[in-house]
């Protein structure tokens, strides 16, 4: 069975609502699913805030920067938050759903009038279908990486989710079509979410990804400015994490991200966010 905490602790990226933190939005390369069983919350893309409650969803693009925002405290901050549910849509799942199911014809119509993400109102017709959903979600069984283990069975329940998913609205053919591939910082985010720890080069990534340093500058700047940005933009997202879900100190946070200096840590995790990682701990303990 899944574990609903547990998924949208390792899949979601979060930050703070608070107009006094510049909070970071990053893409995942997946699609990814949102809602919430009980209690509403905040989602940003591109610092256009929507409110997601009982009755909405919201499907997002593999390649949109997005941020689910919650209140200051520990009971918000998605140690507490189980009601919350994100569900990963897996390469493969995607590509066999577009292979088997949508129409070869339609294909680049589609893509060229894709969104970048859709919000879902659970009417009664559709709200039926969401039951269906999150039962098929509850089924999943999951690895200790928040994963779902991908195989015949698994497969049947994403192809069966995908179509109720389409049937919510029209709009979302385009985003499935446009998730057929990864982009170049799609593959480097996932390099850098496969060991934080590791402080990859340009050299290294290059390598790994099969093209030369010129050619993976050139596309990354072009995708999403410069590699190194990019790589610490991933990296305080994770930080922010385990800041507010983790009783970690922040030498342990810092080393487990790669940084062998707490102090520099705090002064990159400050330029990034615009505030200290200590005041992010401070403030979730005193508003337990």
């Amino acid at each position: 069975m899944v574990n609903h905490e547990n998924l949208f602790i390792k899949q979601v990226s979060t930050g703070i609502y608070d107009e006094k933190i510049r909070n970071l939005e990053i893409s995942l390369p997946f699609c990814l699913l949102l809602y919430t069983k009980d209690k509403p919350f905040y989602i940003s893309f591109d610092g256009v805030i929507h409110l997601i409650t009982k009755d909405s969803a919201v499907f997002i693009n593999k390649s949109i920067p997005f941020s689910v925002l919650l209140n200051w405290g520990r009971l918000e901050n998605g140690l507490a938050r189980t009601d919350i549910v994100s569900l990963k849509i897996p390469q493969q799942a995607i590509s066999e759903y577009i292979r088997d199911y949508l129409q070869e014809d339609l294909l680049e119509a589609k893509k060229a009038s894709m969104d970048d993400y859709v919000l879902i109102n659970l009417n009664d017709k559709i709200s039926e279908d969401f039951k269906i959903i999150d039962s098929l979600i509850n089924s999943f069984h999951v690895t200790s990486t928040g994963d779902v283990i991908y195989d015949d069975v698994d497969k049947a329940k994403y192809m069966l989710i995908l179509s109720l998913i389409q049937k919510t609205s029209p709009k979302l053919e385009g985003i499935i079509l446009s998730c057929s591939s990864l982009t170049i910082s799609e593959k480097v985010s996932n390099l850098v979410m496969s060991d934080y720890s590791k402080n990859w080069t340009s050299k290294e990534i290059a390598k790994t990804l099969n093209m030369s340093v010129s050619t993976l500058k050139k596309k990354m700047y072009q995708d999403v400015g410069a590699v190194n940005h990019f790589i610490t933009k991933v990296k305080m997202i994770e930080a922010l994490r385990q800041l507010r879900r983790t009783n970690l100190p922040i030498n342990i946070i810092a080393m487990s991200l790669g940084y062998t200096s707490a102090s520099y840590f705090t002064s990159v995790f400050k330029k990034h966010l615009n505030i200290f990682p200590s005041d992010v701990k401070k403030q979730d303990n005193n508003l337990d």
